[in-house]
């Protein structure tokens, strides 16, 4: 915020990332800090007083659009997330429905995977890569 923006009981909200950014009141005139630059005071929602540096401050208005961004942004990351979380389930039953096939194969030629450790290296190498490595899968 601008100094002639920063009234005695002005609406403010503090920039942040988080959601929903704190809102409060400036209580105290702008005055010159030798740290901080220009700052006031603000009571924030939850009654706290604090001293606040004026270009870390917006409007209460800019505070809302700035909650609604971040969740927007949210829920569009979730739905990503949700995308891409199905996407890897079809991949990852494909993968258990070819593993049970193979098992279904040894188990008609009268042996097991634990047999045919081999045949079963790829497997072993995918799930070290995915970083699934325990010392019982060579066991």
């Amino acid at each position: 915020m601008e100094v002639k923006d920063c009234i005695v009981g002005t609406r403010v909200a503090a920039i942040d990332k988080g959601q929903p950014c704190f809102k409060g009141t400036i209580k105290s005139d702008v005055e010159a800090d030798k740290k901080l630059g220009h700052v006031v005071i603000v009571e924030w929602g939850n009654r706290h007083l604090q001293k606040v540096d004026i270009r870390e401050l917006i409007t209460e208005a800019e505070g809302f659009a700035q909650d609604e961004y971040v969740r927007s942004e949210q829920n569009r990351l979730e739905r990503e997330f949700e995308h891409a979380q199905f996407a890897v389930t079809v991949k990852m039953k494909e993968a258990a429905d070819a593993i049970n096939a193979a098992v279904k194969l040894a188990k008609e030629k009268g042996s097991s995977l634990q047999d045919m450790y081999s045949a079963v290296v790829p497997l072993m190498d995918a799930l070290d890569n995915a970083g699934w490595n325990t010392s019982s899968f060579s066991c």
